[in-house]
């Protein structure tokens, strides 16, 4: 039985990669699973901003599991892979924090990433909305071929924006 859904999103609000967490509540090691799957993809960018609404403990997580003796090896992640990361909460959420995770982790100070409020999972989440009522008691099968379908539709319809002249956008 699955729980739910874990997914990350670029800054385009295109989803990624999507799995099915199998308990309730926000772990830390579903967010790491996702990243590091991500990280493995040949067209992943060197860099990586990670924008999260926890990223300040999510920081401290992912850098405990980047020390070489760690016996969780299946949850660890090397120095250099690590050190590929930059970490910001979303805009919205920070807010929320105590002030110095709302001074180290603001998006307003990493360069590139200045306008983005880190809100893409939240948007994506209420595009889809309509759907969770069916999908809830549906099998884990039809669950992700009907994401599957919303994300190609997702994906079809940003390309085909992209290829609209720079004047309309």
């Amino acid at each position: 039985m699955n729980a739910g859904i874990v997914a990350a999103l670029c800054r385009h609000n295109i989803p990624l990669r999507m799995f099915d967490i199998p308990q309730t509540g926000e772990c830390l090691r579903y967010a790491l699973r996702i990243l590091q799957d991500l990280m493995k993809d040949p067209n992943c960018p060197k860099g990586l901003v990670l924008m999260y609404d926890i990223s300040c403990k999510f920081h401290n997580y992912i850098k405990v599991r980047s020390i070489p003796d760690i016996s969780e090896i299946q949850h660890r992640m090397s120095p250099e892979t690590f050190s590929r990361l930059q970490f910001s909460i979303g805009i919205f959420h920070s807010f929320a924090h105590v002030y110095t995770c709302q001074v180290l982790y603001s998006p307003r100070r990493l360069l590139g990433v200045i306008l983005s409020n880190g809100e893409s999972c939240e948007r994506f989440w209420s595009s889809i909305r309509h759907f969770i009522p069916s999908l809830r008691p549906a099998h884990a099968s039809t669950r992700r071929q009907i994401l599957t379908y919303t994300h190609k539709h997702a994906c079809s319809v940003c390309l085909r924006l992209s290829s609209l002249p720079s004047a309309l956008h």
